[in-house]
């Protein structure tokens, strides 16, 4: 079956089902779904300058024995002068931004890391440092400044130590494991990617998809789902495999985040 191109406003997508098939749910994301994936980014400010930072993956980043902790304590007194503001080399150009003290940055990772679940898991904390380290966003690889923590087990946790405001959605987000985008292209309408196939119907061949690309003002939604029903009288593969394709936009991709069909952010350059 050939792939079906399923392109829609946000306000079409808002207003109708998918023009590739019925609303019912297929690989995992069904029309509902990516109806509520592309909401959730309706606020987002896109055309902001300096843009939001998405920042992706797990807060605080750690290392050595600090990685798992839930809980997090201060054994001495943290730095509560703040470093006043600085220049940050972002995705659409430098921006002074306002920074946070070490106290600040560490309530900021204690509140985050005991909302962890499972046992409890603690790292005292013995003394700060301030500096500079990257962290992965969705327009790639960032360096911020940052507050690092070291624990009386000589593990580390850091903490970005720009204000709250510079981010969206500061810790709440995690990066596609379904969608990855290579290049956004020189005028920015072509996006080079490489998306995960749906589990095959059966044995080893190729499902039949629907190629997805929903573009509202502030997001863009690309992703594969299986076309048609999906069988369940045989032995399935419940690994995808990644395909590369290419998907025009029906404009320049600007400031838009680009997210999987379940709103996941997918890191992309230019």
């Amino acid at each position: 079956m050939r792939p079906v191109l399923v392109c829609l406003t946000l306000a079409a997508l808002l207003s109708a089902s998918a023009c590739s098939g019925s609303g019912s749910e297929r690989n995992g994301a069904s029309d509902e779904s990516m109806k509520r994936a592309v909401a959730g980014w309706r606020e987002f400010p896109a055309e902001r300058h300096p843009r939001p930072i998405v920042l992706l993956g797990d807060l605080p980043g750690t290392s050595g024995a600090a990685k798992g902790a839930n809980r997090a304590e201060a054994s001495i007194p943290l730095p509560t002068k703040n470093p006043g503001s600085t220049v940050v080399a972002l995705s659409d150009g430098e921006a002074r931004l306002g920074q946070v003290s070490a106290a600040e940055a560490f309530g900021a990772l204690a509140a985050h890391v005991a909302r962890i679940p499972g046992e409890p898991r603690e790292i005292r904390i013995v003394g700060s440092q301030y500096g500079v380290r990257e962290w992965d966003t969705d327009r790639g690889p960032t360096k911020l400044p940052t507050w690092t923590f070291l624990t009386d087990s000589g593990g580390t946790a850091a903490w970005p130590a720009l204000a709250p405001g510079a981010f969206w959605q500061l810790g709440e987000l995690r990066h596609s494991v379904s969608v990855e985008v290579t290049s956004a292209g020189p005028e920015q309408t072509r996006l080079s990617t490489a998306m995960m196939w749906p589990p095959s119907d059966c044995g080893d061949d190729k499902p039949g998809d629907d190629l997805l690309r929903y573009e509202s003002e502030s997001a863009v939604l690309i992703g594969l789902r299986e076309a048609g029903s999906i069988r369940t009288d045989c032995d399935q593969n419940a690994l995808g495999r990644m395909s590369e394709r290419v998907i025009q936009l029906s404009k320049p991709l600007g400031g838009r985040v680009i997210i999987d069909p379940h709103g996941n952010p997918v890191p992309v350059r230019h």
